[in-house]
């Protein structure tokens, strides 16, 4: 990281954010406290969907836990909502960490409500019987004013399923229909946003059910109140323009899910609504959740809004923003047809857009490398190439499994290989073909060390037992990887992530080059026999409880394990 990072809403001093991550992985009480106190905004700092306190859940620190959450964390800020508080209870569940369980669960109650038995009303809720509805709320009334582990309440859940009739009886049992989940989104603003686990496309495709306009107004006839993102959302011009002249600054303001009306107002085509944003300061480039340089340009893109799209791009909208785990506004767009994509598409390439490295053909990432090389003398590849491109370029390059287009970034930039890491070493898809062994060579022949671990500790050697990738374990392991390290998130060995793959030829590999099958010793869910157990892949577990058996008295040492089918 470095000294002006965003990942989140809010920019914070990478390093710090680094030494935070850190100090909670090591219980390191007092430099997190110190950190904390420098910048109360580093307890939101996140990389990969990770925060500090996913790193002191992982490594069962209660204390630092309960400080952090006392120091205001929110696991549900983290992007993918499936990695906050849900994954945090998870894994101290299944890892048996009470203490830290037991500090999640009582925070998770204080502030959104939360109640296991709360299951019961969303099966109810998503069953669609209204019958099966009341009964529930007529055994366990208290059940319309709790939540799930991520904070949804059963207002939520009705907006979800797109069932406006249940509004009403909820709210007038105590159902809250502002009730903020941990991510700060309300029932409204998840009508517009969605939810990422509950996809009305997916979950309700070929079931009846109400449009926005109606879920809309039964929460307003309970009365929710509507932000300037809702009011925004649903195209309320009249009403815009009085909350801007109540507030003019609010315009430049995110709402409680740290999003953008502009956002909102761009995903809706109003060229009008945004106009008036722009013009009462909104930035299109304000960091919000998902997306680090704005939100809006991209949904202008992605719904052919071209009008929006050259308004936003004529006030300085990043033609190369992209929102977290989607494309890029350009390849949006190229996935588009029609004039409305081709028009956006031009108005993008005008203003500087660069094409992606994931969506360049393997001749376009060459004459790339080809520039760069004239540009410089072998210097850095992040010095030759756009700095839109330069974070994903090299790992790009490897993923096409591609030896000569390898070798001309390594002739561009000799010192790509050094940083390559465990979490960015990726080569080849691992649905369609394995990695190319004089590839992975010519890496450890230009400085790649194999026992360089990526961001939470897992190493290339966790990286293709996890993939089953035998040949490229065994050459790892003949240039030294070592078979016993054990990663940050899950505590697990290669041994452990080939186990929970089902790689048996991998695990049985692993085990003649001296992994051991027990550890981690102090942390029993994390090794390699119950993650195969846990799965289901009995054909793993069946060698590990061998290798796991001591031999009987007066026996031979055993033999090599079989590396048969």
């Amino acid at each position: 990281m470095d000294g002006s990072y965003v990942y989140d809403v809010d920019p914070v001093d990478g390093e710090e954010a680094w030494e935070l991550f850190e100090a909670c992985r090591d219980g390191d009480e007092a430099r997190a406290r110190e950190l904390l106190a420098g910048d109360p905004k580093l307890v939101h700092a996140q990389y990969w969907y990770t925060q500090p306190i996913h790193l002191a859940v992982y490594a069962n620190q209660p204390a630092i836990v309960r400080m952090l959450l006392e120091a205001g964390a929110e696991p549900g800020r983290t992007r993918f909502m499936d990695s906050g508080w849900n994954k945090l209870l998870r894994r101290a569940t299944d890892y048996g960490f009470d203490e830290v369980r037991a500090v999640l669960v009582s925070v998770a109650r204080e502030r959104f409500g939360y109640a296991p038995e709360f299951d019961l009303m969303r099966r109810a809720i998503v069953s669609r019987k209204r019958r099966q509805q009341d009964a529930v709320l007529g055994r366990t009334p208290g059940l319309a004013r709790a939540a799930d582990i991520v904070g949804r309440n059963a207002v939520h859940w009705a907006v979800m399923t797109r069932q406006p009739e249940l509004v009403a009886p909820l709210c007038a049992l105590g159902a809250d229909p502002d009730h903020r989940r941990s991510d700060g989104q309300t029932p409204s603003h998840i009508l517009f946003n969605g939810d990422y686990e509950y996809r009305v496309w997916r979950e309700l495709k070929g079931v009846e059910h109400a449009d926005e306009g109606a879920v809309m107004q039964a929460l307003a006839d309970a009365g929710a109140q509507a932000d300037l993102s809702v009011v925004c959302a649903t195209g309320d011009l009249g009403r815009v323009r009085a909350l801007l002249a109540e507030a003019p600054t609010i315009a430049r303001s995110l709402d409680t899910g740290r999003r953008s009306p502009l956002g909102y107002a761009a995903r809706a085509g109003d060229e009008d609504m945004v106009r008036l944003l722009l013009r009462h300061g909104a930035d299109p480039n304000q960091p919000e959740e998902l997306a680090p340089r704005g939100h809006a340009l991209w949904h202008a893109c992605a719904r052919g809004h071209v009008a929006v799209a050259e308004l936003l791009l004529s006030h300085g909208a990043d033609p190369n923003s992209a929102p977290d785990s989607s494309d890029s506004c350009l390849g949006i767009v190229r996935s588009r047809s029609g004039e409305g994509a081709r028009r956006i598409e031009a108005l993008l390439l005008a203003h500087g857009a660069e094409t992606p490295p994931w969506h360049m053909t393997t001749a376009e990432l060459a004459a790339v490398l080809k520039a760069a090389a004239a540009a410089t003398e072998a210097g850095p590849l992040a010095a030759a190439v756009p700095a839109s491109l330069a974070p994903w370029f090299a790992e790009e390059i490897l993923a096409r499994n591609d030896l000569d287009l390898a070798e001309r970034l390594l002739e561009t930039d000799p010192d790509a290989a050094r940083r390559l890491n465990g979490a960015t070493l990726r080569m080849g898809d691992p649905d369609k073909a394995v990695s190319d062994l004089d590839l992975i060579r010519r890496l450890l022949a230009s400085g790649f060390d194999p026992n360089r671990p990526g961001w939470l500790g897992q190493t290339a050697l966790h990286h293709y037992a996890g993939r089953g990738e035998t040949e490229a374990v065994k050459l790892l392991l003949d240039h030294g990887a070592n078979p016993n390290v054990l990663d940050d998130e899950y505590t697990g060995t290669p041994l452990a992530w080939a186990a929970a793959a089902g790689c048996r030829n991998v695990a049985a590999l692993l085990l003649a080059r001296g992994a051991d099958p027990a550890l981690p010793r102090h942390l029993l869910p994390a090794t390699p026999l119950e993650r195969a157990r846990a799965r289901g892949h009995d054909h793993v577990a069946a060698i590990l409880e061998a290798a796991l058996r001591p031999p009987r008295a007066g026996s031979a040492a055993p033999g090599p394990v079989d590396l048969g089918p």
